[in-house]
């Protein structure tokens, strides 16, 4: 509900530092007893409409001026910073984070890469560590993504934190990829170490598939298969991390969400399409001459063709086979 134009007045006035101590005691004195007339006074009444607090203090803000707008947003970035790193203020640092994000308080991004990826809480068991850094971590990867003017930088400076953890890896890569899609080889090559720790320890097929469509709603597929030869790929069984798994998850098995084409025109080219819009594809650039991604577009067909004697969905489609003596690349296609 938005705040009528009498009670706004009660803050309109309010400086960017007044504002700072207005969250700091509201906050403070909401989780301690969320009754209390303190909570954000003279303003109680309007917060406990919404479902959560971050609306109702984004309909707050939605009822100030231009200039008090402004210093809403400096107040809160300030106590932002001014709050201490003990046990009680972790919900207050992920409210006062969502909120920047609805307000759009673009300045907090830098405090934000401060406090977070320099592990907010340092204290305690390390399995309590552990959950609380995981989701700030992954708060902070959604507002820098969304505030962030400067491309992918603050979210690596996040990646260089000494608190990350691989199990940031899917929410940071996603991330990067908002920010800059058509870097989304070297945003994998950055995370390749996170991403096989990952898949050592977990049953994650399940994830990876997460990520893959997640993946294609934030990078278009020209941009995929314009880049998908830079990324690391071969089928040989060795230690070194590659990036196999997201092309596993990309073209293998019921939850894959794309599809590789095989075209005869000219010397022949594969291509790249949506389960649900195979008629709209686009071809793999630089195929030709890396045997390494060859290799694995014949593997990757082989196992479809193992798992469902056919890779196509609709009647027409047609079937992508490879034949033995065009091993080296060379798909065919044979129709249905």
């Amino acid at each position: 509900m938005i705040v009528d134009d009498k009670n706004a007045k009660l803050i309109a006035d309010y400086s960017a530092s007044e504002f700072s101590d207005w969250f700091q005691i509201g906050f403070a004195f909401y989780y301690k007893e969320k009754n209390n007339i303190k909570a954000f006074y003279p303003l109680r009444s309007y917060i406990g409409i919404a479902d959560d607090i971050i609306t109702d203090l984004g309909n707050i803000y939605d009822s100030l001026s231009p200039e008090s707008k402004i210093k809403y947003k400096k107040g809160l970035i300030m106590a932002f910073d001014d709050l201490d790193s003990i046990k009680e203020n972790l919900q207050i640092v992920k409210d006062m984070m969502y909120l920047s994000g609805k307000i759009n308080a673009k300045g907090i991004v830098d405090s934000v890469i401060k406090k977070v990826g320099n592990g907010y809480f340092v204290a305690g068991k390390k399995e309590e560590q552990d959950d609380d850094n995981n989701n700030l971590f992954a708060i902070a990867f959604d507002v820098v993504k969304h505030l962030s003017h400067s491309g992918g930088e603050p979210l690596r400076e996040l990646i260089a934190s000494k608190y990350f953890r691989f199990q940031y890896a899917p929410k940071a890569f996603i991330a990067l990829c908002h920010a800059e899609p058509k870097s989304y080889p070297e945003h994998l090559r950055l995370l390749r170490k996170s991403f096989a720790e990952l898949h050592s320890d977990y049953s994650i097929q399940e994830d990876a598939y997460i990520t893959a469509n997640r993946f294609i709603d934030c990078v278009n597929l020209k941009v995929i298969a314009d880049n998908i030869c830079k990324l690391k790929i071969n089928e040989r069984p060795d230690e070194e991390p590659k990036d196999n798994w997201l092309l596993d998850a990309l073209f293998i098995g019921d939850y894959a969400p794309l599809i590789l084409q095989y075209t005869e025109y000219g010397d022949g080219y594969c291509s790249i399409a949506r389960k649900d819009s195979l008629f709209v594809s686009f071809q793999i650039k630089n195929q030709k001459n890396d045997d390494e991604f060859n290799e694995y577009i014949y593997n990757v067909i082989i196992k479809n063709i193992r798992r469902n004697d056919k890779v196509g969905i609709d009647d027409g489609v047609d079937k992508i086979l490879m034949s033995d003596e065009k091993r080296e690349g060379q798909c065919i296609r044979v129709a249905s």
